[in-house]
């Protein structure tokens, strides 16, 4: 939505003015949205991060059920045993930091000090 006067703001066939320098037409959102694409680009450059990071999470989360049933005793042998709880502590981190365990796990890597 492109505005030629900053002082008001278009919304549902009426106009409103600014205020506070917030659009109240399209509320906070939407302002975090233009802010947004005025610092990246365009929508498209926006699609394709949030894919991207979709994408991330999911490879993570496939990596993570993997790892739960066959990785996790070869990198951590004090994790033998360990019950569901812990397990479903560690399920945030291996999401996020997947390509490092997954390096760790194909090189059979202890952690530090074991």
């Amino acid at each position: 939505m492109r505005m030629e006067d900053p002082s008001v703001c278009e919304c549902r066939s009426r106009t409103i003015p600014q205020r506070n320098g917030f659009d109240t037409c399209l509320g906070l959102a939407a302002q975090a949205a233009r802010a947004i694409i005025t610092v990246y680009g365009d929508v498209q450059t926006i699609a394709a991060i949030l894919e991207g990071a979709a994408a991330y999470a999911a490879l993570g989360v496939v990596f993570a059920l993997v790892f739960l049933a066959a990785g996790l005793n070869r990198i951590d042998h004090g994790a033998k045993g360990a019950g569901l709880l812990f397990r479903l502590m560690i399920v945030p981190g291996l999401i996020a930091l997947w390509p490092v365990m997954l390096v760790r796990w194909v090189a059979g890597s202890q952690p530090h000090g074991d």
